[in-house]
């Protein structure tokens, strides 16, 4: 999950990990009717008048179309929905965002979040945006879209300075009339950086997400203010000859290339630019871009309607469940239930609910009755179908994991997670073209990501084509992320050197690395002894195999206080991932006791072992 806020008075980064309060969702906005605007690229749900959500949308179009001039690596999948709550008073914005306004926060006017399925902004509409204004009080709206389309373009970690840095750069956009404002100043940046100690560059460049310069909120507010001079410099320092050379270094993060080399690359040697952005930032005037709006995107052309109680309702369910807030989730669906008895939307966020508690069987059958109903989400069809797989999953089996993924990419072509899965389950199927196809999109979508180079190596390996699958087998490994990623991809690589090995059909070996698809892992309870034996001889990926069995409960009858206890056990035989896991359970509260602080110092440990996922938990946690 990715969040992000604007407060009134400070525009604090919202952390991740949120307290469930008691009281009642969304009672003041249910009594006014919603309204959705469909945009080209976005969708609004308002309250407001027609005429306000048209003109949220057309302004956050001209948001995406001006990202996209100034940055041609920007990517966005064309089949995951963007939402844009458009609210008409504070009662609303508190009703969907109640975080905000507990435990003396001071209130929002602006909140970004990311669910599995779709990304979320919910904004007060009517806020003052005088002539003078510098810091806009949507920030974090912006910030949030910023952030999602890095997601979407950068499958690796990116360093904290490019990310953060830019990110708030583009926060700050102003929509104006015809003109929209990109670089204006962020006045709380400028105060930090005339009143604390600098972060030299080199120090800036080389921090990683465990760095004290992340971690610590005194630093990170230097190292935020510093990381976003420094991108200001880099778009429109030295004339703007320094932005050909950020994009640059952008597409070679984005072919997976680690970020110093590529830096280096791009930029040089690092000493003139140091001088360069030192004299910047002693500067007392900065520009900014002034763009011309698209004024080819009409907003009388957009498509409105109005909503059913029922289907605004389950939007704002949506929104609280990608917020972790599922008691209000629940307490919406609830009121769906009893005036739309058999809504898809509400299917689709029971389902996710469920899938986030570790209730997979639940969530598994929410997923297939959310797909039987028609749902046009490709992430119910694309989880569904990563539920299903297993080891020896039968024709059958296999025909539905296909039909739904086939689903997934006809609405999401540009997932590359489902194309991969898609090419795992076809080598099975029907080892071929089809399948190497699918792969080879999955590669082509996100090209650093060693899992889809796997899925490319089981397709060619099932379709009889040897050299070629070793070749990609050989480019997941120099691709690694992480420690997970290496042994599956070595796993892959020792099997096909076998004397036996032969080629085709690839059965124990497809299925091994299958599951860094999200898929499930579908141990056998013949299985689980020989396991229990590894796990206490110290073999953390056995205590981990046995842990997912009693997470999930398929193969066993599901006790999470034990897996816990596993993933525990496996975390400290360097199982990386388990680290996660066991933070995730953790955190949660959800059949354990919730401990924050044993959270963090799981997710701590993965982090510092290269573990990007764990490192991106840590950014989420409260500080």
């Amino acid at each position: 999950m990715n969040l992000a806020s604007s407060s009134r008075s400070s525009f604090r980064r919202a952390a991740a990990g949120v307290a469930i309060a008691a009281w009642a969702a969304a009672a003041p906005a249910a009594e006014r009717p919603w309204i959705e605007v469909r945009t080209p690229h976005f969708v609004v749900v308002a309250n407001t008048g027609e005429g306000t959500a048209r003109d949220v949308g057309w302004q956050f179009e001209q948001v995406r179309y001006v990202f996209e001039t100034l940055w041609p690596w920007a990517r966005h999948e064309r089949g995951r929905p963007f939402v844009v709550f458009a609210l008409r008073g504070e009662s609303d914005m508190r009703a969907l965002a109640p975080k905000f306004w507990e435990n003396g926060r001071e209130g929002t006017v602006g909140v970004a979040v990311s669910a599995p399925d779709k990304d979320y902004v919910a904004l007060q509409a009517g806020v003052a945006l005088p002539d003078n204004l510098r810091t806009n009080p949507y920030f974090y709206a912006y910030w949030g879209y910023a952030n999602r389309a890095l997601e979407a373009s950068f499958p690796v970690t990116l360093p904290p300075w490019y990310q953060r840095g830019f990110s708030d750069l583009f926060g700050n956009t102003l929509v104006r009339g015809k003109d929209v404002h990109v670089g204006r100043l962020i006045e709380h940046h400028l105060r930090r950086l005339g009143e604390a100690s600098r972060v030299s560059l080199p120090e800036m460049l080389a921090a990683d997400w465990k760095s004290k310069y992340v971690t610590d909120d005194g630093w990170r507010r230097t190292f935020d203010a510093e990381a976003w001079m420094f991108v200001h410099y880099l778009v429109f320092g030295e004339n703007g000859a320094l932005r050909p050379k950020l994009n640059r270094y952008a597409e070679q993060l984005r072919q997976g290339r680690p970020s110093p080399p590529a830096f280096a690359e791009a930029f040089g040697e690092l000493a003139p630019l140091a001088s360069g952005f030192s004299l910047y930032i002693s500067r007392q005037l900065y520009g900014y871009v002034a763009i011309k709006a698209d004024l080819n995107i009409k907003a009388e052309g957009f498509a409105a309607r109005a909503l059913s109680p029922g289907a605004a309702a389950a939007l704002r369910a949506g929104f609280h469940a990608a917020m972790d807030r599922p008691r209000e989730a629940r307490a919406l669906l609830e009121e769906v239930r009893r005036v739309e008895p058999s809504s898809v939307l509400a299917d689709e966020v029971e389902a996710l609910l469920l899938d986030r508690e570790g209730e997979k069987e639940k969530a598994r059958a929410a997923y297939a009755r959310a797909s039987d109903r028609g749902s046009e989400s490709f992430y119910v069809h694309y989880r569904r179908a990563s539920l299903m797989r297993q080891p020896g999953a039968s024709k059958e089996a296999l025909t539905l994991m296909a039909k739904e993924l086939d689903q997934a990419v006809r609405l999401n072509p540009d997932h590359a997670w489902a194309h991969g899965t898609l090419a795992r389950v076809l080598s099975d199927l029907e080892p071929g073209t089809r399948a190497i196809e699918e792969a080879k999109r999955a590669v082509a979508l996100e090209p650093s990501v060693a899992a889809h180079r796997l899925a490319l190596t089981g397709a060619l390996w099932s379709a009889s084509r040897s050299e070629e699958a070793r070749r990609e087998a050989q480019s997941a490994l120099a691709l690694a992320a992480d420690e997970s990623d290496r042994k599956n991809a070595q796993e892959w690589i020792d099997f096909m050197n076998r004397p036996d090995a032969g080629s085709g059909r690839t059965g124990g070996a497809a299925d091994s690395t299958a599951g860094a698809a999200g898929g499930d892992a579908g141990f056998q309870k013949d299985w689980m002894p020989g396991a229990a034996q590894a796990c206490e001889a110290g073999h953390g990926d056995a205590c981990a195999a046995l842990a997912a069995v009693y997470q999930s409960g398929d193969g066993a009858p599901k006790d999470v206080p034990r897996a816990l206890l596993l993933f525990e056990k496996a975390c400290t035989a360097s199982e990386l991932k388990a680290c996660v896991i066991a933070a995730y359970l953790k955190l949660r509260g959800h059949d354990v006791p919730k401990d924050e602080a044993g959270a963090k110092k799981l997710a701590a440990k993965a982090c510092s072992g290269g573990e990007a996922s764990a490192c991106q938990l840590l950014k989420s946690m409260p500080r």
